[in-house]
């Protein structure tokens, strides 16, 4: 069975400044796959892949991003919507008999990792996989320029009120939401919101903020790791002592738990790299209330300067964190790019020319519940390094969890682990210090980097 796009008219519109730099690095290298998003979901039970088809008719026919491909035009790229992409077919997969987790995860990546053609579409693609017990792999995957990660959270709570509703009745709509607009309508805004005094005040802010930052350097000052096409993930829970230490924290200086983690990774950033001068990119979502519930991509990765040198004090450096993420959300409208050319000359052309370390909130726990059915996320390995280290903190539930991709030309399996646990080593540090002690002494034991692996 397939689903076939609406029959509507073919429409171009234009790409938003984020879409086109992302679209023009992947015109890089477009085999790495580096802009593939994939969510693994493993349900409890059976769910026909012909029922997950209608399913998905429905929620496609709601939102154009869904529906979009993306085309060259002149120096850059359109978007055509509701183009005649292709019929969008749920693949029946199969997997070994009795397959264990990491084999069910090998298979999904390499589900993910298939090319998107990006002229023709579809940049949407579902899989099944039905296993015995019976429990079935359902794998949702997207191209990075149509979707981020609020979209597919969006699209499966669709998805799933789809499924759940009753034979011959249109499901719920979305709570709250109204028409999605469609990503082109967000680009259209931001065309015009570029010209105002609110964005030329938000890039006056990173030119003062990022003023004689430094140039990023690979762990170890190593050269040779602007290469994208060598990476690993890692999936690790925070320990539940640190958890309640970084929980601690935050009430203590009425700050967020991330902003916690975020000056803990930076003194511990500051001590792998020696130089106290931190800069790492955080990842925000730039929807404004009236593009709240739109499909699309929507990311854009701004940095977060921080002083963690050794006469700073934790509870100094934690102020500075949380007062560095609402500046990121403030003036979040400014693409990255071109926040790299108000940092200063110098930077173009490098692969990683403003940041090499991003830390993130993120969901990684996922729906527990799909078509009535229980539903557990299944971590899905990545090949690829977009950054030295991505961090992505997930501390909205009762097992907070880390999910770290790094590039494996400069840390190995173990030097990860050694970064989380001085990481958690500064948390326990900062709780027994009510005193508040300068940075020196609550990293002095830090395991610290590895050697330079050039």
């Amino acid at each position: 069975m397939t689903v076939a796009p609406p029959a509507t008219p073919v429409t171009r519109a234009p790409l938003s400044a984020l879409q086109t730099q992302l679209w023009l690095s992947e015109q890089a290298d477009p085999e790495l796959a580096l802009y593939h998003e994939l969510t693994a979901l493993l349900l409890d039970g059976d769910l026909p892949a012909d029922r997950l088809e209608g399913a998905l008719r429905t929620v496609v026919a709601r939102h154009p991003a869904l529906r979009t491909v993306v085309v060259p035009d002149g120096d850059g790229a359109v978007a055509l919507l509701d183009a005649e992409a292709g019929p969008l077919r749920v693949t029946r997969l199969t997997a070994p008999a009795r397959p264990t987790e990491k084999q069910l995860g090998l298979l999904a990546r390499e589900f993910a990792e298939r090319p998107y053609r990006l002229p023709t579409g579809p940049l949407l693609r579902v899989g099944t996989v039905a296993l015995p017990g019976p429990r079935t792999l359902v794998l949702v995957g997207t191209h990075h320029l149509v979707a981020d990660g609020r979209t597919l959270d969006l699209l499966l709570a669709e998805l799933d009120r789809a499924l759940s509703a009753p034979a011959g009745e249109a499901p719920a709509e979305p709570g709250g939401a109204g028409a999605d607009e469609g990503a082109h309508a967000y680009a259209r805004w931001h065309a015009e919101h570029r010209s105002t005094e609110a964005f030329r005040d938000a890039e006056r802010h990173w030119a003062e903020a990022l003023a004689g930052a430094p140039t990023p350097v690979a762990l170890g000052g190593g050269g040779g790791t602007d290469r994208l096409d060598r990476g690993e993930t890692l999936r690790l829970p925070l320990a539940a002592r640190s958890a309640r230490r970084l929980r601690s924290l935050a009430a203590a200086h009425r700050r967020s738990p991330f902003a916690v983690l975020l000056a803990a990774f930076a003194a511990v950033h500051a001590v792998w790299h020696g130089e106290p001068d931190v800069v790492l990119g955080t990842a925000v979502d730039v929807r404004t209330r009236r593009f709240r519930d739109t499909f699309g991509h929507f990311v854009n990765v701004v940095p977060v300067r921080l002083d963690a040198g050794p006469d700073t004090r934790f509870a100094d450096l934690l102020a500075a964190a949380g007062d560095g993420l609402l500046d990121a959300v403030e003036h979040r409208q400014v693409p990255f790019e071109r926040i790299v050319g108000l940092a200063g000359p110098g930077r173009r052309g490098v692969a990683r020319p403003l940041v090499r370390t991003v830390v993130s909130e993120a969901n990684l726990t996922g729906p527990d519940r799909l078509g009535g059915l229980c539903a557990r996320r299944l971590a899905v390995p990545r090949t690829r390094g977009r950054y030295d280290v991505l961090l992505q903190a997930d501390l909205s539930h009762a097992a907070e969890t880390l999910l770290v991709e790094y590039d494996t030309a400069l840390l190995g399996r173990d030097d990860v682990l050694r970064l989380v646990a001085d990481c958690e080593d500064v948390l326990r540090a900062a709780a027994d210090d009510p005193a508040g002690r300068r940075l020196a002494g609550l990293t002095a034991g830090l395991a610290g980097p590895p050697a330079d692996r050039a």
